[in-house]
C-alpha cells in the first residue's frame, strides 16, 4: 500500500506539472516567496566543505548563479511584453530581494563562513576565496545590477496596481490550477473560499465570547482594534519570536501520535533572517535540512518588532515548522 501511495503522489504531480506547462509564462520569479534568488545562498551553505573536490563543486555551482541571474531577466522582459508585471505593492520587496544579494564577496550571502572550510589546506582556502571573489564582484554582481536596474525603471513603470492573477491574461484559468495543486484536490477557488468564510464565522462568533469574558464593552471592530493595541502582546527582542515559534512547535510535535502515524526524523529550529533580507520578507521562509545540517530551520524576520503581534505565533509555527512544512513531502 505504501508503494501505491508513493506512485499515487508521483503520477499525479507528473500530470499536475505537465497540465501547468501551458502557464509557463505566468511563472512567478520575483517575489520572496517563490524565487530562486531567495533560496540560493541557502541551497549554497548546505553543499559539504571538508575536500578539494567540495571546492570544486562548490565553485561550479556558484559559477551558475550569474547565468540563472541573466535568465531570470530575460524571463521577465518576455513576460513584460504580454502584460505580465509583478504588481505595484510588491515592487519594494521584489527590487529589495535583488539588491540585498549585490555585496563583497567577502561577507556577502555566497561567502563561505570560517568554520566551514577549518578542516582544509590552507592552499585550498586561498583557491576558493580567490574563485569565490572573482565570480561574486566580476560576474554575479553585474548581472544582479542590471536585473535590478531593469526591475526599477521600465519594468517597474508597466506594473498594475492592483493585486491578484485576474489582472492578467490567463491569470483566472492559472489561479484555479493552482488551486488543484496546492490542495491536492479537485475543488474551486470558490469551494475554498466558502470554507475560509465557514471558519472566519466559527472564530468570530468565539471572539464575541472571548469579548464577553473580558468584560469589554465596544463594537466587535473596537474590541480587536484594543488587542492589536495592546504593547504586550508584542515581543520586545528576536529571541523572544524564536522562544515563541519553538515553544508553540514543540509542543505539537509531543502530542504527534494522536494525529500522525510517523513523523519526519529529522529536527527542525528557528534562526532569523539575514538583516539584510528582512526589508524583502513579510515573515520569512521555511528552509529544508541538507547533508550538511539535517535541520529543518523557519528563517523569521527579527525587524521590526513593534509591527509584529506575537498572537499569530502559535499559528505561524504550525504553518512553517510542526506540522506544516517541516512535514511536507
Amino acid at each position: 500500500h505504501a508503494r501505491w501511495l508513493d506512485w499515487a503522489v508521483l503520477h499525479r504531480d507528473a500530470e499536475m506539472t505537465i497540465e501547468g506547462m501551458q502557464y509557463y509564462g505566468l511563472t512567478n520569479v520575483l517575489t520572496p516567496s517563490s524565487a530562486p534568488l531567495a533560496s540560493l545562498p541557502r541551497l549554497l551553505g548546505g553543499l559539504p566543505m571538508a575536500t578539494a573536490d567540495d571546492v570544486d563543486r562548490y565553485l561550479g555551482v556558484l559559477a551558475e548563479v550569474p547565468d540563472l541571474v541573466r535568465q531570470i531577466e530575460e524571463h521577465t522582459r518576455s513576460q513584460a511584453e504580454i502584460q505580465i508585471v509583478v504588481p505595484e505593492p510588491n515592487q519594494p520587496a521584489v527590487v529589495g530581494l535583488v539588491r540585498a544579494n549585490i555585496q563583497p564577496a567577502a561577507g556577502g550571502p555566497f561567502d563561505v563562513a570560517d568554520e566551514r572550510v577549518a578542516g582544509l589546506p590552507e592552499a585550498e582556502v586561498e583557491r576558493l576565496r580567490a574563485g569565490l571573489a572573482r565570480i561574486v564582484e566580476s560576474e554575479l554582481n553585474p548581472a544582479l545590477e542590471s536585473l535590478a536596474a531593469w526591475l526599477a525603471g521600465d519594468y517597474a513603470s508597466q506594473a498594475p496596481a492592483e493585486v491578484g492573477l485576474d489582472v492578467y491574461p490567463g491569470g483566472d484559468d492559472y489561479y484555479r490550477y493552482l488551486v488543484r495543486l496546492h490542495t491536492t484536490m479537485e475543488v474551486t477557488p470558490e469551494e475554498v473560499q466558502a470554507v475560509g468564510l465557514e471558519m472566519i464565522a466559527g472564530m468570530q462568533e468565539r471572539m464575541a465570547e472571548i469579548q464577553q469574558e473580558l468584560g469589554f464593552e465596544g463594537s466587535p471592530e473596537e474590541f480587536r482594534a484594543w488587542v492589536q493595541a495592546n504593547p504586550d502582546h508584542y515581543p520586545t527582542r528576536p529571541e523572544e519570536v524564536a522562544e515563541g515559534l519553538m515553544s508553540a512547535a514543540d509542543a505539537f510535535y509531543a502530542r504527534r501520535d494522536e494525529f500522525f502515524l510517523d513523523a519526519p526524523e529529522a529536527p527542525y529550529g528557528v534562526q532569523r533572517l539575514d538583516p539584510r533580507l528582512e526589508g524583502s520578507q513579510t515573515y520569512g521562509f521555511y528552509n529544508p535540512g541538507n547533508e550538511v545540517d539535517p535541520t529543518g530551520y523557519y528563517y523569521f524576520n527579527g525587524s521590526s518588532l513593534d509591527q509584529r503581534s506575537k498572537l499569530p505565533i502559535q499559528g505561524l509555527a504550525y504553518h512553517e515548522l510542526f506540522p506544516g512544512h517541516h512535514f511536507q513531502i
